[in-house]
């Protein structure tokens, strides 16, 4: 019978596959139980507060706001978010949706707006911006004054951040789920 020859980086490789595979890089080894947490805690053995409530907002995309660093985008760079409800929500009340929007598509916008309506806490100092209500709106502005806002109060931040370009501002994730709160 003929040998085999195993070449020196082949066997490392393994080696170091092995390894990782018996110890888990990241992970603390003396946790043996679980717990559910409803504040995100633990979802990620590797780091533990990532995405848990208190903890920054994960971005996808970099930040983008008016003066790169805290001033919120206002119309005309962004839709007037009364206006477009309007124009969403539209249509006669006893008649069939041709673009089949149903109560459904309602019913969760609230359930989003409650979600973070109810988990956010202000800033400190408190913020507050403007909601431009188009002229004439039949809820709001029936008269036509071309007056009136609804003033909102803007989510809590990061402390150390929104002082720069290079540090804008960064938001605090307050809620976890649809549906959970942060007084679970």
């Amino acid at each position: 019978m003929g040998t085999i020859e195993i070449k020196p980086s082949l066997l490392i490789g393994l080696l170091f596959t092995l390894t990782l595979l018996w110890h888990k890089a990241g992970a603390q080894e003396n946790i043996r139980w679980e717990i559910q947490r409803y504040d995100g805690w633990y979802n990620n053995l590797m780091y533990h507060k990532h995405n848990s409530a208190g903890s920054r907002l994960s971005r996808l995309l970099p930040a983008n706001y008016a003066d790169g660093v805290y001033q919120a985008l206002q119309e005309p760079h962004v839709p007037n978010a009364r206006r477009l409800s309007n124009v969403v929500a539209q249509g006669d009340s006893d008649q069939l949706s041709q673009k089949n929007r149903t109560v459904l598509g309602v019913f969760f916008g609230f359930h989003v707006l409650a979600e973070i309506s109810e988990a956010n806490n202000p800033g400190c100092p408190a913020e507050f911006l403007n909601l431009q209500i188009p002229p004439g709106d039949p809820v709001f502005d029936p008269s036509n004054s071309q007056e009136v806002v609804l003033p909102f109060q803007r989510m809590s931040w990061a402390a150390g951040t929104g002082r720069s370009p290079n540090n804008p501002r960064e938001m605090v994730k307050m809620s976890l789920l649809f549906g959970l709160r942060l007084s679970l």
